[in-house]
């Protein structure tokens, strides 16, 4: 069966549009599982159109419609490659009556879930590994858990808090969370809890302490906002056009999403963003410079050409895409606080090193902490250069606006890009991209 392969070429004339991204699905998830153990009370609306929404959809479709079992019998449900389906449903399986088999793709069964299932254990839940100790799948007894304290270990994955905090006003007695403050992506820890503020749950947190008291509110209608980290990629085509100005509908710098930190991070790669009634724009601050300038004369390069560093340890979803710029725009940089990349959908660290060096032979990782990209990139490169997208939709996405640096380039497998963003490649032709889908 031969490869899907897209051809990218980026225009040559500057790009002006208006975009509506997708909305969230980080958002929606946590939404979708509220509305479920809430009964209806939380109605959420303009659902995220992404695949991992659609598979939690499904598999919440599923166990409500499955009538009760008895036996030894197990119910097999199967989400995919999507963590954040698979953690959620762990939790929710743990106070759900029946027996469930909860599985995932061989990608899955190599990310680790021990420490959600040890919180969940300490509370009384009935969970045993079916496979690997430590890894999906696994086999769960749903039964009522009263709840109380418990410390979780969320060093590899701020979904573990957040599959715990959806849980707890069905707890008899609520759930208080203890955790380490320095974990990852702490942000989304903090979404989850202004979520569920804005749904009328009692809930208190501060650093590493959050207190969820049990019960549920008035029917509360919640709409889901637009997505901020699919916001990363246009912020990336800000940074690397010859002139942009693009508007972005919806987006709201007040955001509780962490992501929406992405001004400060482009601010000094080129972007200005302004925020306007109903969205936010973007616009290219080395306007009117052609793309060898851009890569010649450094216009954002700090005094003495000293690196740019970024902390992503709170924004871990971003590190494709500024990477991605920072190579594109041969702009000296250390990104820190990257080593759960390794733990994503991909090895991402490990696939931003082999594609990037593509056209920076000498870009490295320190350990797995850090991503050392140094200044300059190959302006030689063979022509219809081929990325691979190591099955993970941020690495497509973050590697297509380099279209705008090297004219033209071929992405294998580009509808990973649907797992998030499924109008991406269609928003890319109204940009100017010119997309052709060959086989290899």
């Amino acid at each position: 069966m031969s490869e899907r392969i897209l051809r990218v070429s980026g225009p040559e004339s500057p790009i002006h549009l208006t975009v509506e991204l997708p909305t969230s699905k980080s958002v929606s998830n946590r939404l979708l599982v509220l509305r479920m153990l809430s009964g209806g009370i939380v109605v959420p609306t303009k659902l995220s159109d992404s695949d991992d929404t659609r598979i939690l959809t499904r598999l919440l479709d599923c166990i409500k419609n499955i009538p009760p079992q008895g036996g030894h019998s197990l119910v097999e449900l199967d989400a995919g490659n999507a963590g954040t389906v698979f953690r959620f449903l762990t939790a929710f399986l743990a106070i759900t009556d029946g027996g469930w088999l909860l599985t995932g793709s061989s990608r899955m069964q190599q990310r680790p879930v021990r420490a959600l299932v040890d919180a969940l254990r300490i509370l009384g839940a009935d969970i045993r590994y079916a496979g690997q100790e430590g890894f999906p799948p696994l086999v769960i007894r749903g039964r009522k858990l009263a709840g109380g304290n418990v410390v979780v270990d969320a060093r590899q994955s701020s979904q573990f808090v957040s599959a715990l905090m959806l849980i707890a006003p069905s707890l008899q007695n609520g759930l208080i969370i203890e955790f380490d403050k320095h974990i990852p992506s702490s942000t989304y820890i903090h979404l989850t809890a202004e979520l569920m503020r804005t749904a009328g749950i009692r809930i208190a947190d501060k650093d590493n302490y959050i207190s969820i008291l049990p019960g549920w509110p008035e029917s509360v209608e919640m709409e889901v906002e637009s997505d901020w980290s699919a916001a990363s990629y246009w912020f990336q085509i800000a940074a690397l056009a010859k002139s942009s100005n693009i508007f972005l509908k919806c987006l709201h710098r007040e955001s509780p999403q962490g992501d929406a930190a992405l001004p400060e991070f482009y601010e000094p790669l080129g972007v200005q963003t302004i925020a306007e009634t109903g969205g936010i724009r973007l616009i290219s601050k080395s306007t009117g410079m052609t793309q060898g300038e851009k890569r010649t004369k450094q216009p954002h390069l700090l005094p003495g050409h000293t690196p740019l560093e970024f902390d992503l340890s709170r924004n871990l979803d971003l590190a494709p895409s500024i990477a991605v710029t920072c190579a594109g725009l041969g702009r000296s940089a250390v990104l820190k606080g990257i080593a759960n990349l390794r733990i994503k959908e991909s090895d991402r660290l490990t696939a931003l090193c082999t594609e990037l060096a593509k056209i920076n032979p000498n870009i490295t990782a320190s350990g797995d902490d850090q991503l050392w990209i140094p200044p300059g990139n190959e302006l030689s490169v063979q022509p219809d250069l081929c990325f691979q997208t190591w099955g993970d939709h941020r690495i497509a996405m973050a590697i297509a606006p380099l279209a705008l640096v090297y004219k033209h380039l071929q992405i294998n497998d580009p509808h990973v890009v649907s797992k998030s963003y499924p109008d991406y490649w269609q928003h890319l032709k109204e940009a100017g991209f010119d997309l052709i889908t060959v086989n290899n």
